[in-house]
């Protein structure tokens, strides 16, 4: 999932991934290390030992000791659970995100590709709109050439018409 994210984003993950990782780690040891003094408690020293303490039923500074470590390693755990769970929530955010955008994305390729067909045939039509007017264009030429043609064989008539006249009075 870590990969999938932008570079900016996937580096803030990764730090706070690695982070958590050695915290995890630190525990371990930390939790290893008090399993290793109690075995050798117990190999050692009496039920009262090990639990902190002395003859007379009172706490010894090793087992007040030993209680705070625990409690503080208890909380780190805790804090990073808590990293780990947030780490979590922003990738499932982050996910949710993206497949968003893909959506969005993949939407707007495909209103570009109705796009780009409604204009291939526009492009279509409109090349055989211009055939059409070119088509009209040369007739009304042909026309006019036509008309003008007949006008001057008229005018020449008339012009004809009227010199035998003039001639022949």
């Amino acid at each position: 999932e870590v990969h999938a994210l932008p570079k900016a984003k996937r580096q803030e993950v990764d730090m706070r991934i690695r982070q958590y990782k050695e915290d995890v780690a630190r525990m371990r040891q930390e939790i290893r290390t008090a399993k290793l003094a109690a075995t050798k408690a117990c190999e050692s020293s009496t039920r009262a030992d090990l639990l902190g303490f002395d003859s007379e039923g009172g706490e010894t500074d090793k087992g007040l000791e030993d209680r705070a470590n625990m409690l503080e390693a208890t909380q780190r755990l805790e804090k990073s659970t808590e990293r780990i769970h947030e780490s979590r929530r922003v990738a499932a955010e982050t996910e949710s995100i993206g497949a968003a955008l893909l959506e969005d994305l993949d939407n707007q390729r495909q209103t570009m590709s109705r796009t780009r067909d409604n204009l291939l045939g526009m492009d279509g039509t409109l090349n055989r709109g211009r055939g059409y007017l070119d088509s009209m264009t040369r007739r009304n030429f042909m026309n006019r050439m036509v008309l003008n043609g007949l006008g001057a064989c008229v005018l020449i008539g008339c012009i004809v018409v009227v010199l035998m006249k003039f001639q022949s009075a």
